[in-house]
Formats: C-alpha cells, sequence, structure tokens
C-alpha cells in the first residue's frame, strides 16, 4: 500500500495567532452519541475512536541480510467494548459484529493499516517508508477484540534524507 511521502507534501502557511491559547484535546462538553453501526453501517468515526483508545504494542527488527534492510514486525491491537464509551449495547454478539465487519469493510481495514503504519512511523522515526505490507489477523473473546497484524516494511535510507 502506498502512500505519500508527507515530506513532499507541500505545506500551508502557518495561522497566525496573537495573544491566543490554542487547547487541543476532546471537549466532552461538546461530544456526540457515539454509535459503532448506523443503518446496519459501520460508523468509521467511531472506528477510528476505538482504534485511538485501544491498548496497542508493536515490536519489530531489521533484518541487515538482504540486499535492502527491511524491517519486519507485528502490531497487536487490543480494543475492550466495555471499556469504550459508545453508545451501543455492549455485549459478545456486538464484538462478534465488529470482528465481521473489520475483516470486509474496505474502510475498516484501511483505518487498521494507518494505525499500524503510525505504530512503525513510531518505531522507526526517519526510516520509516510509506510503503509496507501487512497481514492482519482477528479474534474477540468476550467483548474484547484483538488485531494482529506482521508487518513487512523497506527502510529509508538515512543518507539519501540529510540535508
Amino acid at each position: 500500500m502506498s502512500r505519500p511521502d508527507p515530506r513532499m507534501v507541500p505545506r500551508q502557511p502557518m495561522a497566525r495567532a496573537e495573544s491566543l491559547i490554542a487547547w487541543t484535546g476532546l471537549d466532552r462538553s461538546k461530544e456526540k452519541e457515539r454509535r459503532l453501526y448506523e443503518a446496519k453501517a459501520l460508523n468509521i468515526d467511531t472506528l477510528h475512536y476505538l482504534l485511538e483508545i485501544a491498548d496497542v504494542v508493536t515490536e519489530g527488527r531489521i533484518d541487515p541480510h538482504r540486499a535492502t534492510e527491511r524491517f519486519f514486525g507485528s502490531t497487536v491491537i487490543t480494543i475492550d467494548l466495555a471499556r469504550a464509551e459508545i453508545t451501543d449495547e455492549v455485549n459478545a454478539d456486538l464484538a462478534a459484529r465488529l470482528l465481521k465487519s473489520l475483516g470486509s469493510d474496505l474502510r475498516g481495514k484501511r483505518a487498521i493499516e494507518t494505525r499500524v503504519h503510525r505504530e512503525i512511523a513510531r518505531l522507526l522515526g526517519a526510516r520509516t517508508s510509506n510503503d509496507f505490507e501487512a497481514q492482519t489477523a482477528f479474534r474477540s473473546t468476550g467483548t474484547v477484540i484483538s488485531i494482529t497484524a506482521d508487518f513487512d516494511s523497506a527502510l529509508v535510507d538515512e543518507r539519501a534524507t540529510a540535508l
């Protein structure tokens, strides 16, 4: 899967803010209801929320024994629906339905790949490649969903990006 190189994307000029304080984060007072399914379709915004609050563990290693260095590893994303602030009735049936959706909904697959790519970037920093391959497996136990992604990523040559 190919993503645009963030270093090559033209940036917009910074906004001017004089004597103002910028506060980031969730404003709980304006928070809307989070439903996992709306009109029988997966709500992608709620899925993004679940991926953000999930427990994530990533491990990997660089394999220098090939012509080009590659990073191999795994990411495990654990979503506990009972802990999430969603308005759906949380039970094993909801977890099973989400599990089925994650395997078939292209938007859900893309959201998971993006989360895995962010984890790779967290580990590799400037050596993160935009191209990687991942094989993903899903399983659930009660209201807990586990997503395991085994990935293989090329590395960006540090010497080529140094200015």
